[in-house]
């Protein structure tokens, strides 16, 4: 059985070998007590964009249950290209608390992220940006 500390280590190798990972910002953080952990990490792309992760796990089921997250992706000059979250600041929209904040300043409801469509929604920017 996995803990809560290696699933939160495999998430954040799981961007610094997928995507054209530079350098730990700040050294990823990750902490937890017995079924409850956090993950708190700020990884810089080669592009000089900036990916930061926060997710808070309940492993009590033996599997991963997101609590708490917000995904924040920004360009190189440090203006947000989106985030997802589910901070309940939004009841109105559907998949409430899920949402996602895009560069425009727009708030849009939206499902849970896959860490898979999140990665490849920074691909596709960064190769649009190139």
């Amino acid at each position: 059985m996995a803990s809560p500390a290696d699933y939160l280590q495999s998430v954040c190798n799981f961007f610094t070998t997928s995507l054209n990972f530079s350098e730990h910002i700040s050294e990823p953080l990750i902490e937890w007590i017995a079924d409850y952990g956090t993950l708190a990490a700020d990884l810089g792309l080669r592009d000089n964009s900036r990916l930061s992760i926060f997710l808070s796990v309940d492993y009590s089921k033996d599997y991963p249950i997101w609590r708490q997250y917000a995904l924040h992706y920004q360009n190189r000059n440090a203006q947000l290209v989106f985030r997802y979250d589910n901070y309940p600041h939004y009841p109105g929209l559907p998949f409430y608390p899920n949402h996602k904040h895009i560069r425009d300043a727009s708030v849009t409801g939206c499902p849970e992220p896959h860490l898979r469509d999140v990665l490849q929604e920074i691909a596709e920017f960064i190769e649009r940006s190139s």
